[in-house]
């Protein structure tokens, strides 16, 4: 099977450039040529699932464990926007709301002192909106053990 269609595409790709059959365009960078390939998706988030599930965590808020988040749920209190009511975590709430809806996920890992892949923090990234985020392969681009300065937002 694989080599029937390794036998395929070399006849559909017969005499094209690598270049042009994948999409890509030569590049030198640091002394060495490579292969740039680039394409577009649109990514569709879940927003709304991904709301009612990160803003029902109370444990978001500095100070709120699972006995306080417990207790604060049967007070009436189910939603971090709820707590800007509540005396005590109406700051904390109000800071962990403001993180979110800037969408200054950076803060918000470092509130919760949570690595990029937590759930609390990828759960954040559906609040936000799909085109606001340019992703990067930065193995593939080498730059995985070089710091990378990114600078605006596609």
């Amino acid at each position: 099977m694989f080599e029937k269609l390794k036998w395929d595409l070399m006849m559909e790709y017969d005499g094209v450039e690598l270049e042009e059959a994948i999409g890509a365009s030569r590049v030198t960078a640091a002394g060495s040529e490579a292969l740039e390939v680039s394409f577009t998706r649109r990514v569709k988030f879940r927003v709304r699932e991904s709301a009612d599930n990160i803003l029902s965590d109370l444990k978001l808020l500095r100070g709120v464990g699972p006995v306080t988040e417990e207790r604060l749920k049967s007070e009436g209190y189910l939603t971090v926007p709820d707590l800007l009511d509540h005396e005590r975590y109406r700051y904390e709430a109000s800071r962990v709301l403001s993180m979110i809806q800037s969408g200054d996920l950076h803060s918000l890992r470092c509130y919760l002192n949570a690595s990029s892949s937590d759930e609390r923090v990828l759960a954040a990234l559906g609040l936000l909106d799909g085109g606001a985020f340019t992703f990067l392969d930065i193995e593939t681009l080498g730059l995985s053990g070089e710091p990378v300065i990114l600078t605006g937002m596609a």
